[in-house]
């Protein structure tokens, strides 16, 4: 048999293979390295009002799942392989899936392939790296040059020159590489006329969260309805609050007034506190918040350094139990004003409190100064503010 004969043999049992799938199934295969036989992978799917789990064991090497979804319907999936932190997200729905991973510590960057929306989003991120490759290893080689500031200096205005010049061209590398992202994904979209992939792909963009939020309103009721979209837009509506929020705490804006409660439930006024003070530090922290409370004895120095200068600190703790709040102010026992909320909903709408510890230094006029001093940082915001006063 001639090799043209050969190769018409394969391809004949390949379209066969083809031709016998049952569509209204899903197949996922995969090859692992590097993960012991026995070990077992998780399926999850997110469905709509349901989580679906599916279970296997790594067999040689492979991995095998199958099963079936209603026609028509696209969910989020996650390949999650026990007692380690791999885990491989995609879009499954009833075609053939593959996952080939070579034991790499950089997991995520073996991809399942497969499927119609799966395989078209895979294309776009591989277009995005492709398009930005060179900008990425640019901004690989510039961040361990710029960073970290040098001891003392915490803005990049105060930079040396030549460390200066180093961070200006790490932003502007970040700002082409969004300026590309925003660009190949407007184009994508364009070029489908499938709403649910033009979400997916404005999802997976770097587009503003209001341009996000205006995209998907626009879409057809239907689509806005789907499982999906629907996520897609809660998420865009909570980024775009939050964008807001953190653009009216830029420095040089006025603080956000709000009330708080004391040891025993009494109402007070933040106002109240700031205009009686030059500098006021609003410091939002929890019980159970390591890195909150690794601030503190640093805290406690500038503290005592500056509190006849002018300085206070007025800690909002977002503990939701009371006790484990009292139990922390017994350990650490911090010299500076302690509060707590019974709304903290409130405070996160105010104040973008999506991670702490989150901190704001204020004026006496509740002009912002600095937002998120971390370390040295409030020893040197007060320094230079009392050279300027």
């Amino acid at each position: 048999m001639n090799i043209y004969k050969l190769v018409l043999l394969i391809i004949s049992f390949i379209l066969l293979g083809a031709c016998n799938y049952n569509s209204k199934k899903y197949l996922l295969n995969g090859n692992v390295k590097n993960i012991p036989d026995s070990t077992q992978v998780v399926l999850v799917i997110e469905k709509e009002n349901d989580i679906v789990y599916d279970t296997t064991q790594i067999i040689g090497g492979k991995i095998h799942f199958e099963g079936s979804l209603e026609e028509g319907a696209i969910y989020v999936a996650s390949i999650r392989v026990n007692h380690k932190r791999i885990e491989w997200k995609f879009f499954i729905e009833n075609s053939i899936f593959a996952l080939n991973y070579d034991g790499s510590p950089k997991y995520w960057e073996s991809q399942v392939r497969g499927g119609s929306l799966q395989g078209f989003n895979a294309s776009f991120n591989d277009n995005v790296y492709k398009v930005n490759y060179l900008l990425y290893k640019k901004r690989s080689n510039l961040s361990k040059q710029a960073f970290p500031f040098p001891e003392g200096i915490y803005e990049a205005e105060e930079l040396p020159e030549i460390q200066k010049i180093l961070y200006n061209e790490y932003v502007q590398c970040l700002d082409s590489i969004n300026k590309n992202s925003i660009m190949i994904a407007k184009d994508w979209i364009s070029k489908t006329c499938n709403p649910l992939f033009q979400s997916v792909i404005m999802n997976n963009s770097k587009c503003t969260p209001k341009e996000k939020v205006n995209f998907y309103e626009n879409l057809p009721i239907s689509i806005q309805e789907s499982h999906h979209v629907k996520g897609y837009l809660k998420k865009a509506r909570k980024e775009t609050q939050r964008a807001e929020t953190r653009e009216a705490l830029q420095v040089g804006k006025k603080y956000r007034q709000f009330e708080a409660l004391t040891k025993t439930g009494k109402l007070i006024q933040v106002s109240e506190i700031v205009s009686e003070n030059k500098f006021t530090l609003i410091d939002f922290w929890a019980s159970w918040c390591g890195y909150c409370r690794t601030e503190f004895p640093k805290m406690k120095e500038d503290y005592k350094k500056y509190h006849k200068q002018g300085l206070e600190i007025v800690a909002i703790s977002l503990d939701k139990k009371r006790e484990s709040w009292l139990i922390a102010l017994e350990e650490d026992k911090t010299p500076w004003m302690q509060f707590t909320t019974d709304n903290v909903a409130n405070l996160d709408s105010l104040y973008d409190l999506g991670g702490i510890p989150r901190s704001v230094l204020v004026d006496s006029e509740g002009t912002i100064i600095a937002t998120n001093l971390r370390g040295n940082e409030l020893e040197y915001q007060m320094k230079k503010m009392l050279i300027f006063k």
